[in-house]
């Protein structure tokens, strides 16, 4: 069996009554006290919750107090240093070593080396048996890879010694990667 079903969208609405109406304003009513109600009841207990999050902010502050100005500044020095150390540390260090072994021959020995990782400037000291070897160590020190703004500082002639070596003393920056 089919049941059929008729729609009828044009007849016209029953215009609504006084009852309807009524009911709509006690309803209104109803509905705007139970939430006085409910922000009247819930007050208190939301001001109890405000003052335990201001407690246990004061709580927290008490037991982690802000750093002082003087504190902060202190700690960005410590940071910095730390820094330096790291960068002097983490430099290619054997890379340098074998770049300056390429150039090791017997007219010119290494003295001392002194390093700033920090700016990667590098300053040697040398001997060279005379000029000719200084020259040539120094033309050499310049063409390498990884070593460039190559300047002669001091050199100086030992006219004591019977061999007459020529001390010198060079600064570079490199630039090696491991």
């Amino acid at each position: 069996m089919s049941a059929r079903y008729h729609l009828d969208f044009i007849r016209p609405r029953r215009p609504t009554g006084i009852a309807g109406v009524t009911l709509l304003i006690v309803g209104i009513a109803a509905l705007s006290g139970i939430l006085g109600y409910d922000m009247v009841s819930l007050h208190p207990t939301l001001e109890a919750l405000q003052a335990q999050v201001a407690a246990n902010q004061q709580a927290l502050e008490a037991r982690h107090p802000k750093l002082a100005k003087a504190e902060l500044v202190r700690f960005e020095n410590d940071r910095q240093e730390v820094a330096k150390v790291s960068a002097t540390i983490n430099r290619p260090w054997k890379a340098l070593f074998d770049k300056l072994e390429l150039l090791a021959d017997r007219q010119v020995a290494l003295l001392a080396l002194e390093p700033d990782p920090v700016k990667g400037e590098l300053s040697l000291s040398a001997e060279a048996r005379d000029l000719d070897a200084m020259s040539a160590y120094y033309r050499e020190i310049q063409t390498l890879d990884g070593f460039s703004d190559v300047v002669l500082r001091t050199h100086h002639t030992n006219f004591q010694d019977p061999d007459k070596p020529v001390r010198f003393r060079l600064t570079l920056k490199w630039n090696i990667q491991p």
